[in-house]
């Protein structure tokens, strides 16, 4: 499965974040980017649980509509059989 826009840039984000942490040499730098970096992702796992729910919920809707549009379709159907 092919990776989305969003994804990959969201990646080569980290990766350039992940190579600049390596460069650091102060300890006290490296892990003050390290939480930031963890935060920021944490933020991140987030906001995409959130967008996920939110597309789910309007998944279950639509196929709520679905079900009641086959329902009703099969009721006339056996009403004109």
């Amino acid at each position: 499965m092919a990776k989305r826009p969003a994804v990959r840039r969201a990646d080569q984000r980290g990766h350039n974040r992940l190579e600049g942490i390596a460069s650091l040499d102060d300890l006290a730098e490296i892990r003050a980017s390290i939480e930031k970096s963890a935060a920021d992702l944490k933020t991140s796992v987030e906001r995409m649980t959130a967008e996920s729910k939110t597309a789910i919920d309007q998944l279950q809707a639509e196929v709520a509509v679905y079900q009641a549009q086959a329902g009703e379709a099969r009721k006339l159907l056996r009403a004109t059989c």
